[in-house]
């Protein structure tokens, strides 16, 4: 986890703390079996209603960041998720 964190912030993800709390939100702790972890996809990205297939975390890493680039202009990070449909909490 420690590892995810230094990766965020050297590929200049904002709000890394955030991001990381979604990396463990998605994958159970790392540690689900049923779910977009075993495609090293460690934010639940989808296409076509399919989990996006990643060689390792760190391409994950690099593509949440340009996704965060193509589609947040800044403020409230939580408010921008609920904007674009992330679903977190109860």
């Amino acid at each position: 986890m420690e590892n995810l964190k230094i990766a965020l912030e050297n590929a200049g993800v904002q709000h890394a703390d955030i991001v990381l709390r979604q990396a463990i939100l998605e994958t159970g702790w790392f540690k689900c079996t049923k779910c977009s972890l075993s495609r090293n996809n460690i934010f639940g990205f989808w296409y076509k209603k399919k989990y996006i297939q990643f060689d390792n975390w760190k391409d994950c890493v690099a593509y949440y960041k340009r996704w965060q680039d193509r589609h947040y202009s800044g403020g409230d990070y939580y408010v921008f998720l609920k904007k674009v449909g992330y679903r977190y909490g109860p």
